[in-house]
């Protein structure tokens, strides 16, 4: 009798220690596919920076620094502005589908960015067709750095839904 008692009670035990071991697997295993997810998470945001920030620099050498053409220069600028406005769209879906959706504040912020888009192309619209013309290089100064703003603006907003996310 006591040999079946110390049997079952070490079979028992065997079985707990068995049930541990698989919730500690169970447990590493979903730490594991955490780290993973925030590793993919971190290295996705970094990738975004980057394109980001290569993009800015493609516009300033492409065209707002290299392209005396007035022409050349003003095609550019408003390609630029439609990928901006492209890039408030896809924003705005992006919100809607994140944790940012009932967030007034964020919704002004769009709304903020299209506000500022329709400035810079009325800048665009203004800047002087000819290069020659008086007040083309203050025209496309003031135009250059209200597109910069624009910029860091969609990059902030673009760093609060990845953060949201």
């Amino acid at each position: 009798m006591r040999i079946r008692a110390l049997l079952t009670c070490s079979f028992a035990v065997f079985c707990l220690a068995l049930t541990g071991a698989k919730a500690e697997e169970e447990k590493t295993a979903k730490e594991k596919a955490s780290d993973a997810a925030e590793t993919v998470k971190d290295k996705t945001a970094k990738a975004t920076e980057t394109v980001i920030q290569k993009t800015k620099e493609a516009w300033k050498k492409t065209t707002a620094y290299l392209s005396e053409d007035a022409k050349t220069y003003r095609e550019g600028a408003s390609e630029r502005l439609k990928e901006i406005n492209r890039d408030i769209a896809k924003l705005q879906s992006d919100s809607n589908a994140s944790k940012l959706d009932g967030r007034g504040y964020f919704k002004a912020r769009i709304s903020a960015l299209r506000q500022h888009h329709d400035y810079a192309v009325q800048e665009l619209n203004q800047l002087p067709r000819d290069k020659q013309a008086a007040g083309y290089d203050k025209a496309r100064k003031k135009f250059d750095d209200t597109l910069e703003d624009l910029d860091n603006a969609l990059a902030e907003a673009r760093s609060e839904i990845r953060n949201e996310s």
